[in-house]
């Protein structure tokens, strides 16, 4: 757990930064810093929704802010709804995922919330479902007892049995064989435990499913998203799906789109605006996130400003370039990070993009900084730049797009070849 309050060294700065943790509990109170364009409109939409099972797909870049939002709309909307927020990074291969296996951890969501907020489900309501599962899923059983209590056998099947989904593939390759065949009647029993929670609680359950953002093959979430929307969309709850934004720009996202009631992509905080000219709003944001985590005297003005400005206004880049700075500050035993040490950080990260972009990436990527409208055509590459993250969205009413400004001097080195186009703003 980091301090809970800016370091006031250099040691606590470097735990003061966790790009891989989302916001929530007290280190949301004591670190969140709103947008100047957030989740406000999806927050407004789901409060007067009346529909009880609308289904929403959440996207942004990798790394964007998406889960520390999600926290927050869980905490916003809890009032009205009984909001299950789970990331299925914690319960699934993302390596090999599919949309039966989505189901199952969703399922198993709602029954460790009921039972962890002491909303008791009902006796013959267990027996049933613990009854269809181990008639269904027979073959993975095994390591709950026939004498095992109700309760001991239904703690198998929703929680531990997604344990060994995960880990042992033999398991994974048997419950999706037998739920190929018995998907409606899975559905059914999630959507039991979503409507007894409903009758005990008053409030219509509210699912939010993070994580599935992640999936880094492509082709599972065209899966998953197309060849699975329909069953995702089926529970008997309200849900918020996460996608990876990549999809977003696939074929197929056309018949994904209205499957689902609607969609919402998490803007990148804007460093600069359409022109060029420095974003302010996006920028004293930025600012105050680094504010937030170290005192004034441990990082010069300047620094503050390259973080801001390299970070492209993705806030895990931003809180990981922090990290690597502080640790760079402390190897120079210097008392306070300096511009030089983010510029150090900012290197060994160009260091990761060179090492996975091609000429084509290099090609594309040229193409749309030089354009002065920044416009872009979809394409298996875009598509690539988008998942990777060297070409990153913002929003000024319409969308447009810039390279990630720490792959941009990788453009420069390239101008002769790539042809002799401005690059003045990079």
């Amino acid at each position: 757990m980091p301090p809970l309050k800016p370091a006031e060294s250099l040691a606590d700065a470097f735990n003061a930064f966790d790009p891989r943790t989302p916001l929530s509990g007290p280190a949301f109170k004591a670190f969140y810093v709103p947008r100047p364009v957030g989740t406000e409109k999806l927050l407004g939409d789901l409060q007067a929704g009346r529909s009880q099972v609308s289904k929403w797909l959440f996207t942004g870049h990798r790394g964007s802010g998406k889960s520390t939002e999600l926290i927050r709309l869980a905490n916003e909307l809890d009032a009205q709804n009984f909001t299950v927020y789970y990331t299925v990074e914690e319960v699934l291969d993302m390596a090999d995922l599919d949309y039966k296996d989505v189901l199952l951890s969703l399922g198993s969501a709602l029954y460790e919330a009921a039972k962890k907020r002491k909303v008791n489900l009902k006796k013959r309501l267990l027996q049933d479902l613990v009854g269809w599962y181990s008639t269904t899923l027979k073959e993975v059983e095994g390591a709950v007892s026939a004498g095992a209590e109700l309760e001991e056998k239904a703690d198998f099947w929703f929680l531990k049995l997604l344990a060994r989904q995960r880990s042992e593939v033999a398991t994974r390759k048997t419950i999706r064989t037998e739920l190929e065949s018995r998907l409606s009647d899975l559905i059914e029993k999630i959507n039991r435990i979503a409507e007894a929670i409903a009758e005990k609680t008053g409030r219509p359950v509210l699912a939010i499913v993070d994580g599935l953002d992640k999936v880094m093959d492509l082709g599972i979430a065209r899966r998953m998203y197309y060849e699975g929307g329909a069953s995702l969309r089926a529970p008997a709850c309200k849900a918020i799906y996460t996608v990876p934004l990549a999809l977003f720009h696939t074929t197929e996202f056309g018949q994904v789109r209205v499957t689902f009631d609607d969609y919402f992509s998490l803007p990148n905080v804007k460093v600069n605006g359409h022109d060029g000219q420095p974003d302010e709003d996006g920028r004293a944001m930025l600012r105050e996130l680094v504010h937030r985590r170290l005192a004034p005297g441990l990082i010069a003005p300047d620094a503050v400003e390259r973080l801001a400005e390299l970070s492209g206004g993705v806030l895990r880049e931003l809180v990981a370039l922090a990290k690597d700075a502080c640790s760079f500050a402390r190897v120079r035993k210097g008392d306070r990070v300096e511009a030089e040490d983010v510029e150090r950080a900012a290197g060994r990260l160009r260091n990761v993009f060179a090492g996975m972009l091609t000429d084509d990436h290099y090609r594309e990527l040229w193409r749309i900084h030089a354009d002065p409208l920044h416009r872009y055509t979809n394409s298996p590459t875009v598509q690539e730049l988008v998942h990777n993250l060297s070409l990153l969205e913002y929003a000024d009413g319409d969308a447009w797009w810039d390279v990630h400004p720490v792959v941009r001097p990788l453009l420069e080195e390239r101008r002769d070849t790539l042809g002799n186009l401005n690059l003045a703003r990079a």
